[in-house]
């Protein structure tokens, strides 16, 4: 399921991308710092909160929103250099 997950977001990524401009490696970053911050950490966070099971959850979520938001960031700038 992470494939098809990570496959999803990608061509997501792609489109807004596209529908952007985005033509550089630099566009791509900030187009993945964008997408990054909105996406991965507020979802991530949100979920977090709610996650009583963990004995740190908002730290729980700081990683997985960073592992997450550095992954868009990564798919974002190879994008922005290929188109």
């Amino acid at each position: 399921m992470p494939l098809v997950g990570t496959l999803l977001s990608s061509i997501a990524l792609g489109m807004l991308a596209e529908a952007s401009g985005t033509d550089t490696a630099g566009e791509g970053l900030v187009l993945g710092v964008v997408a990054a911050l909105r996406f991965a950490l507020a979802v991530v966070l949100s979920i977090a909160n709610f996650e009583t099971g963990k004995p740190r959850p908002m730290t729980w979520g700081a990683i997985q929103a960073g592992y997450y938001g550095l992954g868009i960031i990564i798919a974002a700038v190879i994008i922005g250099a290929w188109q």
